[in-house]
C-alpha cells in the first residue's frame, strides 16, 4: 500500500507540473525517482535494516551527483537514518545485535567508487576542478542575490497544503504570474491526526516515517534560501516535492493501518472470526491501493496539457521579424528561458533557419546552444520577447512592437500574449558589458 501510494503520487506530479519537466533530459530529473526511493530506504535503515546501507549510500551519492539542489534533502535523510540506526541498535542487548560491519564497509566502498572520479578531478585541478567549483556554490555569497525567504515560504506552504503543490498545475511561488492560492493548515492537521493515532497503536514505524518526511520537507525548502540566485527555477522545487510525496504517502498509509487496527477490537463484541477480520483488512488495503491508482487516473484525465502549440505560436511571431530583417543581419534575442523557454528556443531556431544572425545573452546559453552565444565585439539590434496576460506594454521607452500572438493553453490561463519588441539603438558586447547606443 505504501509503495502504491508513493508511486501513484509521483506519477501525479509527473503529469501536473509545468513543461512535463520529468521528461526533459536535464540532470535534476534523474534524481526524482531515486530521491523518493532514498526516503523509504533511509526510513527502513533508521528502523534497524542495516542491510540497506549500501543501497542507501548509492542513492544518496547519485542524487547529489545529479544536482546540488538535493544536498539538503540527502543530508537530512542520511543523518536521520544513521542516528536512528545507532539508537535502534543500542536499544537491543549486545548479544542480540546483528553484525552490521560488512554492510557498513560495503556502503563505504560504494561511496568511494562513486566519488573517486571527482576526487581525481580535485587532486589534478585543485581550485579549478568541478568539485571545487561545486563546493563554492554551496556557500552563500553575500555579494550575490539569493532566493527570498518569502518565496521559500510559498514553496513550504505549497508542499504542505491540500491539494499539495506537486499535484497542481499552479506553481507554489509568486515570482512568476502563477502564484500559489491561500494556504490552509488542513494537511498539517491530517499529519497530526495520523501521528496521534500511530502513537495510540504504538506504531513506531509510521510515526518515524511521517516525522522524517516532514523534517525533510522543511530542510529541503529551507535549503533553497542558500541558492545564489534571485529567482526560483522549476528544478529547485523537486527535493521538497519528493519529501512531500513521501509525507503524504506515509500519512495515508498510517491512517489506513489505524483504521485496520480498529477492526479486531470491534470483532471482540461479536462472533467475527480471525479469518473474516483478515479478509476485511486485505479488502481495505486493496481499496486504498485501487484508490491510489484511481487518483492517478483522475489526475491524468483532468491535467491541463502544457502544449504551447510552438509551431503555430512561433510562426506567427517569427514571420514579421523575418520580414523586418535581412538575411545575415545581427539580432540579439532576449527572451524568457524558464516557464516559457520552449517558445523562446523555438523562436530562436526559426530566426536562425531564416538566415538571421541570431544571438542570445551569455547567461542564457545553457538553454540554447553555444553556437548562438553572443561573442565579444558583436554588435546589432536587440529583440525583447515578453509574456503578458493582457495587451503588452513597451519594455522600455522607444521600443517598437514588431509582432504579437496568443499562446493557448498555458497552465491555468485561457491565454497569454507573447510579443516581440525591437529595442531602440544598437547594442554591443565587449565580453563583460552589454552597451546600448
Amino acid at each position: 500500500v505504501l509503495g502504491l501510494l508513493a508511486g501513484a503520487f509521483l506519477l501525479v506530479m509527473a503529469t501536473r507540473i509545468p513543461g512535463d519537466t520529468l521528461l526533459i533530459p536535464w540532470n535534476p530529473n534523474l534524481a526524482v525517482a531515486p530521491g523518493l526511493a532514498l526516503v523509504f530506504v533511509a526510513w527502513r535503515i533508521g528502523l534497524g535494516e542495516h542491510r540497506l546501507l549500501p543501497l542507501g549510500a548509492f542513492l544518496a551519492v547519485w542524487c547529489v551527483g545529479a544536482h546540488l539542489g538535493f544536498v539538503h534533502l540527502v543530508a537530512t535523510l542520511v543523518v536521520w537514518s544513521l542516528v536512528s540506526l545507532v539508537i535502534a541498535r543500542r536499544r537491543r542487548p549486545a548479544d542480540e545485535r546483528p553484525q552490521a560491519r560488512r554492510h557498513v564497509v560495503a556502503a563505504a566502498a560504494v561511496v568511494l567508487v562513486r566519488v573517486a572520479p571527482r576526487l581525481g578531478d580535485w587532486a589534478r585541478h585543485g581550485d579549478e576542478s568541478n568539485p571545487a567549483r561545486l563546493g563554492e556554490s554551496l556557500v552563500p555569497d553575500d555579494d550575490e542575490a539569493t532566493v527570498p525567504m518569502s518565496e521559500v515560504m510559498h514553496v513550504l506552504r505549497g508542499d504542505l497544503d491540500i491539494p499539495p503543490a506537486w499535484s497542481q498545475s499552479r506553481l507554489p511561488y509568486s515570482i512568476y504570474i502563477l502564484a500559489a492560492p491561500d494556504w490552509s493548515p488542513i494537511a498539517l492537521i491530517a499529519v497530526a491526526g495520523a501521528a496521534i493515532l500511530a502513537v495510540r497503536r504504538r506504531a513506531a514505524g509510521g510515526l518515524t516515517g511521517m516525522t522524517m518526511a516532514l523534517t525533510a520537507v522543511g530542510t529541503s525548502a529551507r535549503g533553497m534560501a542558500t541558492i545564489n540566485d534571485d529567482q526560483l527555477l522549476i528544478w529547485y522545487l523537486l527535493p521538497p516535492h519528493i519529501a512531500s510525496i513521501a509525507l503524504y504517502a506515509f500519512v495515508a498509509w498510517s491512517l489506513t493501518e489505524s483504521v485496520l487496527s480498529l477492526l479486531p477490537s470491534r470483532a471482540r463484541s461479536g462472533p467475527t472470526s480471525p479469518a473474516r477480520i483478515g479478509s476485511r483488512q486485505r479488502a481495505l488495503r486493496a481499496f486504498v491501493g485501487v484508490g491510489a491508482i484511481l487518483t492517478l487516473a483522475v489526475a491524468q484525465w483532468e491535467t491541463p496539457r502544457f502544449q504551447y502549440r510552438m509551431a503555430e505560436t512561433t510562426a506567427d511571431l517569427a514571420g514579421p521579424i523575418i520580414d523586418r530583417y535581412e538575411s545575415g543581419e545581427p539580432v540579439l534575442l532576449s527572451a524568457p528561458v524558464l516557464i516559457d523557454g520552449y517558445l523562446s528556443q523555438s523562436l530562436a531556431l526559426r530566426l536562425d533557419r531564416a538566415g538571421i544572425d541570431v544571438r542570445v545573452p551569455v547567461e542564457q546559453v545553457f538553454t540554447y546552444t553555444s553556437a548562438i552565444e553572443i561573442t565579444p565585439g558583436w554588435e546589432g539590434t536587440e529583440i525583447f520577447v515578453q509574456f503578458t496576460e493582457d495587451e503588452p506594454d513597451p519594455p522600455i521607452a522607444g521600443a517598437t512592437l514588431i509582432a504579437q500572438t496568443v499562446v493557448r493553453p498555458l497552465a491555468n490561463f485561457e491565454g497569454q500574449i507573447m510579443s516581440a519588441w525591437e529595442l531602440p539603438g544598437t547594442v554591443s558586447w565587449d565580453g563583460e558589458t552589454l552597451r546600448r547606443e
